[in-house]
């Protein structure tokens, strides 16, 4: 699949913006997610990026803070532009925080290492590249996911009444794609997005998780189906059922 024009020229513009404020403050830019892989639906995806900082640079913009208050004012254009603030999806690491081995030793969760080894470099060098990530690190990072999912959702069913609806409800479409994605990560699936995640589901696990509301997720966040009040109450129900169901599974 080809990635659209404006996919093609906001990743030119993003890249060179990076590239010009931030200098050699920059180890590495990677893109990552379903424009990397080319499976994402245009108009819908995200563009995800990991910016890889190089921290050994910090001093020379005077220190940690000042290094970090340059990059929030770099992110702070993209995401007050209401051309980009839906576009861009931005992971921030330093150096430190990037693995040498498979064995993903420094704590950064094995899903997202193995999604920069299937990244595109945009700067500098991809230092997720060449990795091999046994089978079973990558299945301890599924069992991380889902538990962060599940308890992402958990945390805001828990102020159901103080925050709008939609908030909870956009959480718990995250969530429950989140949770399909770790599901098909632990059954040993790797090249996955959130945009494959409720086609590939129902083929591998037939009637083992409601799909239903996995296929429900992905049409909320294409804003292709509506729902009440009523609905929506329903929907975060049948969310939190699938995503415990999926915890369930990745810790049989």
């Amino acid at each position: 699949m080809s990635v659209a024009i404006e996919y093609q020229m906001f990743i030119k513009k993003f890249t060179k913006s990076v590239e010009t404020e931030l200098g050699d403050l920059v180890d590495s830019l990677v893109l990552v997610g379903s424009i990397a892989s080319k499976t994402q639906i245009d108009g819908e995806s995200d563009v995800d990026f990991y910016l890889i900082l190089d921290d050994s640079k910090f001093e020379s913009v005077g220190g940690t803070l000042s290094a970090w208050t340059k990059v929030a004012k770099l992110v702070g254009t993209y995401l007050e532009n209401p051309l980009f603030v839906t576009m861009l999806d931005l992971t921030i690491l330093v150096k430190a925080q990037v693995p040498k081995t498979g064995n993903c030793e420094t704590g950064l969760n094995p899903i997202r290492v193995l999604n920069g080894v299937q990244g595109e470099t945009k700067l500098g060098t991809n230092p997720f590249e060449g990795l091999e990530i046994p089978d079973e690190i990558i299945q301890h990072g599924a069992k991380q996911m889902a538990g962060e999912y599940l308890d992402q959702l958990k945390d805001l069913c828990l102020m159901i009444g103080d925050i709008p609806p939609y908030e909870i409800l956009y959480n718990a479409v995250d969530t429950v794609l989140g949770c399909a994605q770790a599901a098909l990560y632990y059954h040993g699936e790797r090249d996955i997005s959130r945009c494959s995640a409720p086609e590939l589901l129902p083929k591998i696990f037939e009637g083992k998780f409601n799909n239903e509301v996995v296929l429900k997720a992905h049409h909320f966040r294409l804003a292709a189906e509506e729902i009440t009040d009523e609905g929506d109450l329903k929907f975060i129900a049948d969310a939190a059922d699938f995503c415990h169901s999926v915890l369930k599974y990745v810790n049989e």
